[in-house]
């Protein structure tokens, strides 16, 4: 019997990362929750840290693009900024903020997230990304006809 408590939180961990390949993000939260629920209850440390890894960024920042992607602007604000509160290091919720911004036509919001977002992606390395949020900025703020601050060029 304790054996078999101990594939609980693998099959949980499993079904969770089906969920987030199939782009099911709410169930794949829940599932990766309950791996790491009965990680904890049975002593499967490995489930509970691999589950805990995915969860923060990844997955609440894949929900907020969902959510942006059908119009729901507030609540993929609320889901980028779940995944900011788990870890605030990682830059791609910063960025979803900053579109969702730019939609809401708040620009002040919007400069400080690419802000934000180019910062944290400097400190990962990822220069492919900071290339993005640089020209992303730039013609999102000169379509507005606003001025570009200093985000568009790697310091």
């Amino acid at each position: 019997m304790a054996a078999a408590k101990k594939q609980i939180p693998t099959l949980y961990y499993q079904i969770g990362i089906q969920d987030y390949k199939e782009k099911n993000n709410e169930k794949a939260i829940i599932e990766l929750q309950n791996a790491i629920k009965y990680g904890e209850e049975y002593g499967e440390q490995d489930m509970v840290d691999k589950s805990k890894d995915l969860i923060p960024p990844k997955i609440h920042f894949a929900r907020g693009n969902d959510l942006f992607k059908d119009g729901k602007f507030d609540e993929a604000l609320g889901a980028y900024s779940e995944a900011i509160e788990l870890d605030p290091l990682y830059s791609k919720p910063y960025w979803g903020q900053a579109l969702t911004y730019q939609k809401q036509g708040k620009s002040d919001e919007m400069v400080a997230a690419f802000k934000t977002s180019r910062e944290r992606s400097i400190a990962e390395n990822d220069e492919a990304f900071v290339e993005r949020i640089n020209s992303t900025a730039k013609r999102l703020l000169q379509s507005e006809g606003g001025r570009i601050p200093k985000i568009s060029k790697v310091e």
